[in-house]
């Protein structure tokens, strides 16, 4: 058994399992340092996609393979929020593709819309 492929397996598990990517990363060009500083390593065959919930629940970073994989949909929340989808970008402009392969470290935004107040 190759050894680098066990430890690529190995480290991959923990990281999704730990947490122990960050949160909120300045940028995707980050998430490669972010790995080497937890782990010593660089991201092992695959890239990472971190789910960026602006306050809301957290989500572990997502470990897609090196061929390429498609991001899972998935649905945070926030107390007092309604979520209104993910973003590929920090300003909301761009809606992000899930139909489209991930093919480099990807951060994706979460949006929320304002809370409605009663009177």
């Amino acid at each position: 058994v190759d050894t680098d492929i066990n430890l690529a397996i190995e480290v991959s598990v923990e990281a999704i399992q730990a947490d122990n990517i960050p949160a909120n990363p300045v940028g995707v060009a980050d998430l490669q340092g972010y790995f080497e500083e937890v782990f010593g390593k660089e991201i092992p065959m695959g890239y990472l996609v971190v789910y960026e919930t602006s306050g809301g629940t957290s989500i572990p970073a997502v470990l897609i393979p090196a061929q390429g994989a498609k991001a899972e949909y998935l649905y945070p929340t926030k107390s007092g929020y309604s979520f209104d989808g993910w973003f590929a970008d920090s300003a909301y402009d761009m809606p992000f593709d899930f139909d489209e392969l991930i093919t480099q470290n990807t951060i994706i935004y979460a949006k929320w819309k304002d809370p409605i107040i009663s009177v």
